[in-house]
Order: structure tokens, then sequence, then C-alpha cells
């Protein structure tokens, strides 16, 4: 029992760390996901990379993995998951805002109606998501129209966006 305990703790630790405290969410996305379509570069398994700038323990957070399969064209399912198996699981979808593309991130496991929201891109079998900090970015919008437009008008700022989180690419799954 102790033994799950420690992993679970390891686990919701991850999960507290994707969603950092000053880590921007929103009730609504930044786009519906009918308009979003799937891109295979991001489909796979994919290695966290802890960086100094994050504060992490190297060796508490090194074999935390993301598998990120597509759920239908639209979304893609994400498995959050250590090397004990402990699990999480998301819904994303993408939303490009200025040819510049973000992860619309849902965690499944404890019924969230929050969406965290991430500027991404893949470069050379590295995933980076840069979260939106909530420190600069806090204001919460009753529509996608609404956000999207406010995202739009401030992406650009200094402090926008925290340290990035950075994955190794491990494998390449196929898209269907």
């Amino acid at each position: 029992m102790k033994k799950y305990a420690i992993r679970l703790s390891y686990l919701l630790g991850f999960a507290l760390m994707l969603s950092s405290c000053n880590d921007y969410s929103s009730t609504v996305p930044i786009s519906n996901e009918s308009h979003s379509k799937i891109d295979s570069v991001y489909i796979g398994l994919w290695r966290f990379m802890p960086t100094t700038e994050l504060g992490l323990n190297k060796e508490k957070f090194e074999n935390h993995l993301l598998e990120v399969f597509p759920f239908n064209d639209h979304e893609y399912v994400i498995r959050m998951y250590n090397q004990d198996d402990d699990q999480i699981f998301a819904r994303g979808f993408l939303s490009t805002i200025n040819h510049t593309k973000y992860a619309n991130v849902q965690i499944l496991n404890f019924n969230s109606t929050e969406y965290y929201l991430y500027k991404t891109h893949v470069e050379a079998d590295t995933l980076w998501h840069y979260p939106i900090n909530k420190k600069v970015f806090n204001e919460q919008f009753k529509n996608s129209k609404k956000l999207f437009k406010a995202i739009y008008k401030h992406q650009s700022d200094s402090g926008f966006f925290e340290t990035p989180l950075k994955y190794i690419r491990v494998k390449r799954n196929k898209l269907y």
C-alpha cells in the first residue's frame, strides 16, 4: 500500500507540474475541436526531459512519458505515465493562432472542466510545450472567440509564456 501511495504521489506531482500553479487554464478552449485536424507529427511516445529552469528533481521526473494517440479526425488521447505504469489520461486538440499551434488539454482522470493551453511545436524529434503564464494572463472568457482574440493580442508580450516543457521522441506511431 505504501509503495502504491508513493507511486501515486509521483504521478500526481507530474500532473501538477504539467498544470503548474503559474499555468493558465480556461473553462473554454481556444477554438472548437471540430476546427482542428490531427497533425501526425505529435503522435507517438515522448519522454519528458526536466530542465534546470523548471527546478525539478531530474531523478524524480526523468521516467515520465507522454503518449499521444489519434482519437478521431480532430482530437488526441494523451496518456501520461511513469515506468511504474501509474497513468493520467487527457484529451487534446490543436488550435492555430496566426500560424502558431496551441494545444488545448483537458485532464480526464479528475473530471476537469478546465483546459490547459500550451503553445506547441515539434522540432527535430523534440516536442515543446510553452504554458501560458497566469501571472501575466489570467482573464477568464465566456466563449472561445474572445479567448482566441485575447491570446492573439498578447502572445508576443514579454513573459506571456512560462519556461517550456521539453519532450524527446521515443517512438513514432502511425496515424491510424
